[in-house]
């Protein structure tokens, strides 16, 4: 399958804390890695039993141990890099 974009990063700003994970439109399956650009720290795709419905997304927790994403790690713009998985 093609994509329109031809790097292996992508960066996903969030600036709206949420009650849940974030999500990824149609990014499941795509995915290498994630972190958390202001510290450096790791971000694991979520599969939480509640999302099995929507398995064309990847969702994530800043956390490994949240159920939530709030507050945000940083207040004005909370930046993730992903990296993409080899194709």
């Amino acid at each position: 399958m093609e994509t329109w974009w031809p790097y292996d990063l992508l960066y996903a700003h969030v600036m709206e804390e949420q009650a849940g994970a974030v999500c990824l439109e149609n990014m499941a399956g795509k995915i290498g890695k994630m972190r958390l650009l202001c510290d450096n720290s790791e971000i694991r795709e979520t599969h939480y039993w509640n999302l099995k419905e929507f398995g064309q997304n990847a969702f994530f927790f800043f956390a490994l141990n949240a159920s939530d994403c709030y507050p945000l790690p940083d207040e004005r713009d909370t930046v993730v890099e992903i990296f993409l998985k080899e194709k």
